[in-house]
């Protein structure tokens, strides 16, 4: 059997002379039924200086988790905002737009934000947001993480010398 191939409800892009990345998703578009929930997840890619990638992965969930009848279709008619200066979100009509702002004035990875060392040289940042919404006694929550992949054949120099130039105080702690 054949099954059609969606179109992405993700489009990440940089904005402010590349120092901030706007996530736009239709979050009622791609809204589905997964194993134990009904929730909205995509993931796409971003490119980063030195051959870096952004790995971006966006969800929302409904809380509690199910298939309650509330959670079985994300209310397209709420509006909401909400973050800071750093990270911030805006909801209109099921289009949710996150913007983070990615870089600070010195071109350095904010360091205002929770950046943390993973396996490999990676680094990631996870946000968590709720409610966005609410229907009924289910409210839903946003979730973006963003993991900064170093090129496969990156050398642990070539980590060390990205780590000097985009971290503002070397490497963050390794959490695991």
């Amino acid at each position: 059997m054949i099954s059609a191939v969606s179109k992405s409800a993700l489009d990440v892009s940089y904005k402010q002379k590349r120092t901030a990345l706007e996530i736009v998703a239709d979050i009622a578009a791609a809204w589905s039924r997964k194993a134990r929930t009904y929730e909205y997840a995509e993931h796409t890619a971003i490119d980063f200086p030195c051959d870096h990638m952004i790995k971006v992965e966006l969800s929302v969930v409904p809380l509690p988790r199910g298939f309650q009848s509330d959670a079985r279709k994300f209310p397209r008619e709420q509006e909401s905002r909400g973050g800071d200066a750093h990270i911030s979100y805006v909801l209109r009509n099921s289009l949710l737009t996150v913007t983070v702002q990615l870089l600070d004035t010195n071109g350095r990875l904010n360091p205002t934000l929770a950046w943390k060392l993973m396996e490999a040289g990676k680094v990631a940042l996870e946000w968590f947001r709720s409610p966005i919404a609410q229907r009924g006694s289910t409210s839903f929550e946003l979730r973006l993480r963003l993991v900064i992949n170093p090129p496969l054949h990156a050398t642990a120099e070539d980590l060390r010398e990205w780590h000097r130039r985009f971290l503002s105080q070397g490497p963050p702690i390794m959490r695991k």
